[in-house]
């Protein structure tokens, strides 16, 4: 029972993330470079990003039933937050004269966003990914044991309610373990990205 349950939570967790990063880099550039976008969405933005997460379960439950897309859904919002207001911060707070740049070589704004903006946010990206690879394990397991969906949450919640302690302090040391391999591989991995950008930036 143990490798399928941790296979489904790694499967959720790394979905998640990757989702998170995608959504959250993208619009952090679009908002970020837009001044009235941003004064606009501000409040909004703060206002879901305190929703706490259980709170979401019922509504969630509602509109996707128990169904893999509704934990999607929950990782997805909790971890996104993190990386969307690191990288529109960073781009918005990009130096005026790399938009020079892109003015004297009369490039459109897509272009601009792709090749200058984008690389220069890169360092904020990375640290919100940071920020969210722990929140994302945790939302994992917790929307888990609260939907008893498949994964090691879930293992855990009924290894409890048998009364089995030993399964539960083993599952909490490979959860543990988890947490250490995948902060070890994005440490090594961010090491690799910055060593192209200058040490300020590091």
């Amino acid at each position: 029972r143990l490798w399928p349950a941790f296979a489904a939570t790694l499967a959720s967790f790394i979905a998640g993330l990757a989702l998170a990063c995608l959504i959250g880099f993208a619009l952090g550039l679009v908002i970020g470079r837009s001044s009235r976008l941003r004064r606009a969405l501000n409040p909004l933005l703060e206002f879901c990003r305190g929703l706490p997460p259980p709170v979401l379960v019922p509504v969630a439950v509602l509109l996707l039933g128990y169904a893999e897309s509704l934990k999607l859904f929950i990782i997805l919002w909790v971890s996104v937050w993190p990386i969307l207001l690191n990288t529109a911060t960073a781009a918005a707070l990009l130096d005026e004269l790399l938009i020079d740049v892109s003015r004297t070589f009369h490039f459109s704004p897509a272009m601009t966003l792709r090749k200058i903006v984008a690389p220069a946010v890169v360092p904020a990206f990375l640290l919100g990914v940071r920020i969210a690879i722990p929140l994302t394990i945790i939302i994992t397991l917790l929307i888990e044991m609260l939907t008893s969906l498949p994964g090691i949450g879930s293992l855990i919640v009924t290894s409890q309610r048998q009364f089995r302690s030993a399964e539960v302090y083993g599952m909490l040391v490979l959860v543990g373990i988890l947490g250490l391999v995948v902060n070890s591989i994005f440490t090594s991995f961010e090491r690799a990205v910055l060593r192209r950008w200058p040490s300020t930036a590091q």
